[in-house]
């Protein structure tokens, strides 16, 4: 059992690898500051690990998509990215969570697997901090993805909601 969890988390591991890294921005250009924050808490509850990757692009339409952050229970919880500011960005989000118990039904993986995407796009503005979080749940596929101003406490106010795991129409 342990090792089909492994072997699980391997996997998404290294799909996580498939998509480009984001690069930084160059310090002459405008940008916001935005943290990536591990959502799901493997303490308390009978998940044996997981994974949850921030993919982000800058052009608004996911044309240009790059990895953000990938948070896994082997790393740090958080990852803070420098951002262009003034343009809109899209974030998709997603989450894979392998329970204690993983086991292979007839027709594909029971319920010891859950995966999910969500997503979001809204404008940074200059010099402002955000955290973007993607609140895994327990028994759902459900997994809203937020993101907060840290100045005040709230949602961008061009925060638009949610693609569910897809980009936007153009």
């Amino acid at each position: 059992m342990i090792r089909v969890c492994f072997v699980g988390l391997l996997l998404a591991i290294l799909c996580a690898a498939c998509v480009e890294n984001y690069g930084a921005v160059d310090s002459s250009t405008p940008s916001a500051n935005m943290t990536f924050t591990k959502a799901y808490d493997t303490k308390h509850v009978d998940w044996a690990g997981g994974i949850q990757g921030f993919d982000f692009s800058d052009d608004g339409q996911c044309s240009t998509m790059k990895r953000a952050a990938v948070l896994t229970v082997f790393s740090d919880d958080s990852k803070t990215r420098n951002v262009m500011a003034g343009r809109r960005v899209t974030i998709l989000a997603f989450s894979t969570l392998f329970r204690s118990g993983v086991v292979i039904c007839p027709g594909g993986l029971c319920k010891e697997l859950m995966m999910c995407q969500s997503g979001l796009s809204f404008v940074p503005e200059q010099g402002h901090r955000y955290t973007v979080t993607q609140n895994a749940g327990l028994d759902s596929k459900i997994c809203p993805i937020h993101i907060v101003d840290d100045a005040t406490g709230n949602a961008p106010a061009s925060a638009e909601h949610d693609f569910h795991g897809y980009c936007p129409e153009a």
